[in-house]
């Protein structure tokens, strides 16, 4: 009898256990750079409507260690970008550090956003949307790291690349500031590359 006693005193000890830390685990949410980088894509008007592009998983190429970088504001359409200052070195050295890691390949909500809008991404897409019968590529080739935000979580940087041909692309770090409703606003860019 006290064997069976200590046996279900066993089991719902371990129950309530279980249950008790099944309550203190988070559920599975994306980071704030995976957050940021889908809510960056949103506002691609391909994302936002389909189009012909494609999305690399590949890491982004970011900003060389003895590369000065010249910012420009992003503006109003049609108006001639103004020179601005860019983030602290700080924020581009941990750009630096991160590898530009693709937000494609790290970010199953990044993942999830492409597939709700029937938007390929990965080695297969890009390999088909590249092929050209001409100057252009059939689609064109979309590449983004994960965002690296600031210490204080007000600024953030990340390395894009854009290609539809052989001679039409180009890669850049985008400068991102937090507004004071807590959303996040493309105030700068920085080109690293075009072909």
């Amino acid at each position: 009898m006290r064997l069976r006693s200590l046996l279900a005193l066993s089991v719902l000890l371990l129950s309530g256990f279980s249950a008790a830390a099944a309550e203190n685990v988070p559920a599975a949410q994306p980071s704030l750079g995976c957050a940021l980088a889908e809510s960056y894509l949103l506002s691609f008007p391909v994302v936002q409507n389909g189009g012909p592009v494609v999305f690399s998983e590949d890491d982004q190429d970011g900003p060389r260690e003895d590369g000065r970088l010249e910012w420009r504001d992003m503006g109003a359409k049609g108006a001639e970008p103004k020179p601005i200052a860019g983030p602290s070195d700080e924020l581009i050295s941990s750009l630096r550090a991160s590898g530009g890691a693709s937000a494609i390949k790290h970010c199953a909500n990044v993942r999830k956003l492409l597939d709700s809008k029937g938007i390929r991404y990965g080695e297969d897409a890009v390999n088909s949307g590249s092929s050209s019968s001409g100057a252009l590529f059939k689609s064109a080739i979309l590449g983004i790291s994960l965002p690296v935000i600031s210490k204080d979580g007000n600024e953030a940087v990340l390395v894009e690349s854009f290609s539809a041909g052989m001679l039409l692309g180009r890669g850049n770090v985008t400068y991102l500031k937090r507004q004071p409703d807590g959303t996040w606003k493309v105030v700068g860019e920085a080109m690293l590359w075009v072909s």
